[in-house]
């Protein structure tokens, strides 16, 4: 049975059309966009190279997109139309032979003490996923190859050298006071997004098991959830907490407030913007929510 001249002069355009335009959690990439969201990042990408005819892609496309969701605003996650005459050299430098192909991108290690140019940085370890592709498996497999910068104390006297830094340290630090013994993903995305300025450590506690004194006056051997302190001056009696939502756009606002951390989190939040932009093609205001997480 032949199909109508109208419908055969439908078709290319049918299955040339990307899969994820109009998706806002998933990154779709070319050439002019490609660097910025996935190599000059300091988080983790996962990038699917697909061609909208094929069929093992339109099978993933609802599990790439419900992953997309899981992981917004803690990895990149994109997919670049290998289909478009555009996107083909992308496609051809990453040696993609089939489809769909599913890459990793890892940035290097951040250096505290070295600002990173990210456009002079080495490169970023690449890794073909292999695995189930569901859901849960993209997610498990993003979140395991996340680099991790937050620190774990279970004593209160290292936790007090730990917030007390070296004497010319200028940075702040953030203590996260929870019952979870397990590294939150959106913990390890927040410490990823302030390196510059902040450092990051979570505190497990473990009723009749944590030893606290000092920290008793502030009702944490009493905790119910998790807690979010913040330290300026090194001193663990002088924390200002934080009690808005665990929320990443609220947190970097509550971090604008010290002075030896404002200007880089504007940055931050100019990021948050950029992201949001290339997402949705629309343009954002600075009270736009990212992904909220129990700590």
């Amino acid at each position: 049975m032949k199909l109508p001249i109208l419908l055969l002069s439908l078709l290319p355009a049918f299955t040339s059309a990307s899969f994820y335009r109009s998706n806002p959690n998933v990154f779709e990439l070319t050439p002019s966009n490609f660097d910025s969201v996935v190599l000059e990042s300091n988080q983790t990408s996962l990038i699917e190279f697909y061609a909208p005819w094929c069929g093992h892609c339109q099978t993933l496309k609802s599990d790439f997109m419900k992953a997309g969701k899981v992981l917004k605003d803690i990895a990149n996650i994109g997919a670049v139309n290998c289909d478009e005459e555009r996107n083909k050299p992308l496609c051809s430098k990453y040696r993609v032979q089939g489809f769909p192909t599913l890459i990793a991108f890892r940035p290097p290690k951040y250096d505290v003490n070295k600002r990173r140019d990210a456009k002079k940085s080495p490169p970023h370890a690449t890794e073909t996923y292999q695995g189930a592709r569901n859901t849960k498996g993209l997610v498990d497999f993003v979140t395991g190859r996340m680099k991790n910068y937050v620190k774990r104390i279970v004593t209160e006297e290292k936790l007090s050298s730990w917030v007390k830094g070296k004497s010319d340290e200028q940075r702040l630090k953030m203590v996260v006071y929870t019952k979870k013994d397990r590294l939150s993903p959106m913990l390890k995305s927040i410490a990823i997004d302030h390196l510059e300025h902040l450092d990051i450590c979570y505190f497990p506690i473990k009723e009749g098991k944590t030893k606290i004194d000092k920290l008793a006056e502030l009702g944490l051997d009493q905790l119910e959830k998790a807690q979010i302190w913040i330290y300026v001056d090194g001193d663990l009696n002088q924390g200002i907490r934080y009690e808005g939502e665990v929320d990443k756009v609220a947190i970097a606002q509550f971090l604008k407030q010290f002075e030896q951390s404002k200007n880089s989190v504007e940055k931050v939040l100019q990021n948050y913007q950029k992201r949001e932009r290339l997402l949705t093609g629309k343009k954002t205001a600075g009270s736009g929510k990212a992904k909220k997480d129990e700590l």
